[in-house]
């Protein structure tokens, strides 16, 4: 009696287990990150790594200004933007090297070489091609200051930063906030 009667099978949903898995990679990695960006940061002083926040948002958004002007004037605009959008780029990629930001550099870096190649074959595409490359772009420099930005909001954290346009906007909120209890109180008279 060589014959099978009945076959059972066991299947396991790994789904969530993959999940899970794949979190905990991202939260290692996370992690890891948070730890070099904080080594790199005690090796400087606030007062240079404000000055350098500082100027490198300063670059980006000026870099941003120009590139919207390229995008918005495209054919015709004026070729000495994209000197001073380099000359920017390549700036807060010296600075951050500099301060031994590895990953702001590398991301400029990244940004500059791309921005680089996009720039030989600007003027080869059409205008809705070389407008959406210039869009591209725009977000490029945008990623470069959310980078910037997370080393900003990691020093917060741990080191307490607090840079002069903090000050600014948080001097500027508590004004508008008095200013609008005051109107409420107008209005409202029971307020």
């Amino acid at each position: 009696n060589d014959e099978i009667f009945k076959v059972m099978f066991i299947a396991e949903d790994i789904t969530e287990l993959e999940l899970l898995e794949k979190d905990m990679k991202e939260q290692k990695e996370a992690s890891s990150r948070k730890t070099i960006i904080l080594q790199e940061l005690s090796q400087s002083s606030k007062e240079d790594l404000s000055l350098f926040f500082t100027n490198a948002f300063q670059l980006l958004d000026e870099s941003i200004d120009k590139i919207k002007s390229i995008r918005n004037q495209f054919p015709d605009y004026n070729e000495k933007d994209f000197e001073v959008i380099f000359r920017n780029l390549h700036t807060v990629k010296g600075n951050s090297r500099i301060f031994s930001l590895s990953y702001i550099s590398t991301i400029v870096h990244e940004v500059e070489s791309a921005s680089l190649e996009m720039r030989s074959h600007l003027d080869k595409v059409d205008i809705k091609l070389a407008q959406q490359n210039l869009s591209n772009f725009i977000q490029d420099i945008y990623g470069i200051s959310g980078k910037v930005n997370e080393y900003i909001q990691i020093g917060k954290e741990v080191f307490n930063f607090e840079f002069e346009d903090d000050k600014k906007v948080k001097s500027v909120i508590n004004n508008l906030y008095i200013e609008f209890e005051y109107l409420l109180s107008m209005i409202l008279p029971n307020y």
